[in-house]
């Protein structure tokens, strides 16, 4: 493996993954991207009966300091990551970007609905 893509978001699940996805980085000796998607627009209510509207998001620097939390993780391991901040859908945004890079692995944490789900 040369690239492995590991998305964060802040969880418990996402911390676990990071931790595992550094773990494989340095086993394989390859290249650590570390990614976070946010919402390209955020729904408002724009008056009654459900009426709503759309704004574009713009990163919050709790966002932003995801990834820098994650980046300053892999240094800690001895890993250099590369860090990427997504603006769209989660997972189509991920699997996109994962496949421009061609990268070899795609590392997520769980959705957290339980071991049945």
């Amino acid at each position: 493996m040369k690239k492995i893509l590991i998305a964060c978001d802040g969880s418990p699940a996402s911390l676990e993954a990071i931790e595992f996805g550094l773990e494989l980085v340095v086993e394989q000796d390859a290249e650590a991207i570390l990614v976070h998607v946010v919402p390209g627009v955020e729904a408002m209510a724009t008056g009654g009966f459900g009426v709503t509207d759309a704004i574009r998001h713009e990163p919050t620097e709790d966002e932003r300091r995801l990834l820098d939390d994650a980046a300053e993780l892999a240094a800690e391991n001895g890993v250099i990551a590369t860090t990427k901040l997504l603006t769209g859908n989660t997972v189509d945004e991920i699997v996109a970007y994962a496949d421009s890079l061609d990268a070899d692995l795609i590392v997520i944490g769980s959705r957290g609905h339980g071991g049945l789900a």
